[in-house]
């Protein structure tokens, strides 16, 4: 499970935004970002940051409709 913040780090990742670039747009060091990066690429099982888009929709599968009655 990702957190917040390394969730969101995933989203830029995934749209091509460089380290630096996430950094500026979350007030984090870009080497912060670099090692959010290194964890989410474990917890997701990836090895580059092509395949974070992949990886984040099965991993943030929307939960099932409750049945309303």
């Amino acid at each position: 499970m990702l957190t917040t913040r390394e969730l969101r780090i995933a989203e830029l990742a995934a749209r091509g935004l460089s380290n630096q670039e996430i950094g500026e747009r979350l007030g984090l060091p870009s080497r912060t970002v670099g090692a959010c990066l290194y964890r989410i690429f474990s917890r997701l099982g990836v090895t580059a940051r092509a395949q974070l888009g992949e990886a984040l929709k099965e991993h943030v599968a929307p939960a099932p409709a409750a049945c309303v009655v």
